[in-house]
């Protein structure tokens, strides 16, 4: 008989609203709370001084409803396969009107808000609060795809003081 493999550790997705001062006061008035869908790793609940590096992604330009792209489902794989260090994967709920084809383009806007400033100062200061994280730019990386690719682009260049990897 072979013994059957133990199933590999599996990370969980908590929910959590983040204020962005960056986006009040937008002509659409658009509300400030977004929802930040947080993957956690397998370890983060037991090992409760373990501190993790962030991955930044952003979505494209639809609604987003929950970690996008099977990113858990990824991330666990590839942790569970030690093809992965553990970390954090985040994605702010970055849509700004009901059109499925209307996103923030991750921009300073008067009309829909400053998305640029909520993701590079209210959304890094509030993850970094929240969880474990380690807090600094070795640390960090950003990605994305359609939108979020621009996006994520875009912020890595005009801010690389703010991210190692894109």
């Amino acid at each position: 008989d072979v013994p059957a493999a133990a199933p590999a550790a599996k990370g969980r997705v908590a929910i959590v609203k983040v204020h962005g001062a960056a986006l009040e006061k937008n002509l659409l008035r658009l509300s400030p709370e977004r929802q930040v869908f947080v993957y956690l790793p397998p370890s983060y609940d037991s090992s409760t001084e373990k501190r993790y590096p962030v991955v930044y992604f952003l979505h494209g330009n639809h609604k987003c409803v929950g970690l996008p792209y099977g990113l858990k489902q990824a991330a666990d794989s590839a942790i569970g396969r030690g093809l992965a260090k553990e970390m954090i994967i985040l994605t702010p709920a970055a849509h700004t009107v009901s059109s499925k084809n209307s996103g923030s383009h991750y921009v300073n806007s008067q009309v829909t808000g400053n998305w640029e400033d909520f993701i590079t100062k209210d959304l890094i200061a509030h993850i970094d609060g929240a969880f474990r994280t380690l807090p600094h730019r070795n640390s960090r990386g950003i990605a994305g795809y359609s939108m979020g690719g621009r996006g994520s682009l875009s912020l890595a260049m005009k801010l690389p003081d703010l991210y190692a990897a894109v």
